[in-house]
């Protein structure tokens, strides 16, 4: 039972994250900012505190309060401390990661009576103790600012006794008194507390003012502000206070007064006011406030009154180093060099029209030249070493882990005149910059050098190709008018003669002797077709070259070949001839000496290549065998095959070796 109680308990805990609608503001700011994945509808019911400009309105039900967005009609009558029921959707801002309530209706449903606002420490105010109460503080004005982003409002700086607050009061709340004539003045404002809304939230709070009864002067400023009392040692001071002293140091927006019993004070005029010149002699009258560790002057009123007729402190030279680490070398910022006039060595290593920064390598010092700017020749560029007097001040921001110890920011010199600052040596001609437009017009270059090459590789690819093609055509076509002029020539040197030897012996009535030749014309033919048809000239290796030629040939003779001859080595023409001289001779071995084994051995020497054919056969004499009158051509073609070669033949025959035909042929006709 106690855990279904459990259970239960965590369901109804989780129902504000489930979509249900809201229907307090305490309840929809409880939930995370994290967990608003979408928008959650509300209905809230309270009094209205504020319609400010109708772009929002503060709202407060008996829970806590908010900032209501309207998006549609608001009623035309709608008045402070009116009763309204709104609905609406919850959403998160996305350039801001805050919620906001947006309404999509307002009704009015009843009036409050207006609660009387309370006398509220400045200090409680901000710590937002009182937040959507109506508070009555007292106080003096001491700065104001138009808004630029919303112009019918105006900031006000509000000093009280215990802390600063910021007044957001509306121009209409204004209209009575005018600005000029608020600041210094002693007031009583009532209005509303809340926490700022928008960008400006993390200013914290502010009395938000639309009433003009909220702002009740108690006494005006004084008509001659440098008549105030003169500046006192604490800052607990509402009202201004006056100093006299020599402008020693400034920038666009402050400058530093010397006292005449030598104290350095930060001076900040008023908004539109200009800055006095460097080595004049003012009255100041400002608001004495402790700015980190240093008493300062805020919205200054300045007269100046004359030439400073003290001379400078002299100035300390001192080591960029020595003002980041103590005696024994630890990090440490010597902040108690604030006030006084420094002389320091480094590299510029940054430079604006306001301002430039010099370093020695590990630390870095700001210098602020828009006071003395008109004075220079020209701005230091970074990279040259430069020697710069100034007065040296100790800058701090608020630490954002702690509201009570500032957080050292830089060491910032200000110097007297154009003449503090002193260039030693001129940046060297070699920069970094310089390096990487190199490095950069260097990447470029090889960028389009690397795109040059590839691009001449492709066209240089294709035309390899093209001209490869050609030149294969080329050779192919070669190929084909050799092997027709030596078809041609095979026709007319054998088959051609044969049958004008035929026709003669057919003349002369000599049959038998026609036949013959007739049988050898066809022998011929035959082969030449062969010759066409077979791939033998493919042959990488001579032996299988000739084996392949003789296949059709052997007739069950056992032939061995053993062609020791590069084919690398040989022309076609040469090879097409080896082939038909060995074809002729293992013929003729076969068919008329019988011959049942023959062996074929060739060789090459310089530019000679030997070869012969020995067979077993009957043999025959070479000077008694039939010729082409007796219609044998064979002996006679390999002749005449020889002649172009410059080879000749020799034949001869022994019971012991049979017969054997040698052979030799030079190799002129290489190609």
């Amino acid at each position: 039972m106690k855990q279904l109680v459990m259970l239960c308990m965590s369901v109804f805990a989780c129902l504000p994250l489930m979509g249900e609608t809201l229907t307090s503001v305490a309840e929809a700011n409880r939930i995370n900012l994290e967990d608003i994945t979408s928008p959650r509808p509300f209905d809230f019911t309270g009094t209205v505190l504020s319609t400010a400009d109708r772009r929002f309105l503060i709202f407060s039900d008996e829970s806590d309060g908010a900032h209501i967005f309207p998006e549609g009609i608001v009623p035309s009558d709608l008045r402070t401390w009116d009763v309204i029921r709104t609905r609406g959707e919850m959403v998160v801002v996305d350039y801001d990661k805050t919620r906001r309530f947006v309404s999509h209706e307002i009704e009015i449903v009843g009036r409050k009576t207006p609660t009387v606002p309370v006398a509220a420490p400045a200090s409680e105010i901000n710590k937002g103790n009182y937040d959507f109460r109506f508070v009555r503080i007292r106080g003096v004005i001491t700065s104001y600012v138009l808004d630029e982003v919303a112009p019918d409002y105006c900031w006000m700086a509000f000093r009280t006794d215990t802390d600063k607050v910021f007044l957001a009061i509306s121009m209409d709340a204004l209209r009575n008194c005018p600005l000029t004539k608020l600041v210094d003045a002693e007031a009583e404002i009532t209005g509303l507390a809340a926490p700022i809304s928008g960008l400006r939230r993390r200013l914290g709070r502010s009395l938000l003012v639309h009433d003009p009864d909220g702002i009740t002067i108690l006494k005006p400023p004084p008509k001659d502000p440098f008549g105030a009392e003169p500046l006192s040692e604490t800052a607990n001071a509402l009202h201004r206070q006056r100093i006299s002293g020599d402008v020693i140091a400034a920038s666009r927006n402050r400058f530093f007064l010397r006292t005449d019993i030598g104290r350095i004070i930060s001076v900040t005029p008023v908004p539109n006011t200009s800055v006095p010149k460097i080595g004049k002699r003012v009255d100041v009258a400002g608001f004495p406030e402790y700015v980190h560790y240093w008493l300062c002057l805020s919205d200054a009123v300045i007269r100046t009154i004359g030439d400073t007729t003290h001379p400078l402190d002299t100035p300390k030279a001192l080591a960029m180093a020595d003002l980041f680490t103590d005696m024994k070398g630890r990090r440490s910022f010597k902040t108690q060099q604030t006030g006084h006039r420094l002389t320091l060595r480094g590299e510029v290593a940054a430079s604006t029209e306001n301002e430039i920064e010099i370093t020695d390598g590990e630390n870095a010092v700001s210098v602020k030249i828009d006071a003395v700017r008109d004075g220079l020749y020209e701005i230091p560029k970074p990279g040259s070493m430069v020697e710069v007097t100034g007065l040296c001040w100790t800058e701090f921001r608020q630490n954002p882990e702690s509201d009570i110890y500032p957080v050292f920011q830089r060491f910032t010199l200000y110097p007297y005149d154009a003449s503090d600052i002193r260039v030693i040596a001129a940046p060297p001609w070699w920069t970094s910059a310089r390096l990487l437009m190199l490095i950069s017009v260097l990447t470029v270059l090889l960028a389009g050098s690397f795109i040059w090459n590839v691009t001449l590789n492709k066209k240089a690819e294709k035309r390899g190709r093209e001209l490869y093609e050609e030149r294969a055509h080329h050779a192919i076509a070669e190929k084909k008018v050799e092997e027709r002029t030596r078809l041609a020539v095979e026709l007319h040197d054998s088959i051609s003669q044969m049958l004008t030897g035929i026709a003669m012996q057919l003349e002369v009535g000599k049959t038998d002797t026609a036949k013959t030749m007739l049988s050898a014309c066809r022998s011929d033919l035959r082969r030449c077709l062969w010759d066409l048809r077979s791939r033998t000239f493919e042959e990488k290796d001579m032996t299988e070259a000739i084996e392949r030629t003789l296949e059709p040939h052997s007739f069950g003779a056992k032939i061995s070949v053993r062609f020791n001859v590069p084919r690398e080595r040989l022309s076609d023409s040469t090879t097409h001839a080896i082939l038909h001289i060995v074809r002729e001779l293992v013929v003729n071995a076969i068919r008329h000496g019988k011959a049942t084994e023959i062996k074929i051995a060739g060789e090459c020497h310089d530019d000679t290549i030997s070869f012969s054919v020995i067979d077993n056969g009957c043999g025959f004499d070479p000077k008694a065998a039939p010729g082409p009158e007796d219609g044998h051509f064979g002996l006679q073609g390999i002749r005449e095959r020889l002649k172009e070669f410059d080879g000749k033949m020799t034949m001869e025959f022994t019971a012991s070796i049979g017969m054997k035909a040698s052979i030799s042929m030079k190799l002129s006709h290489q190609s």
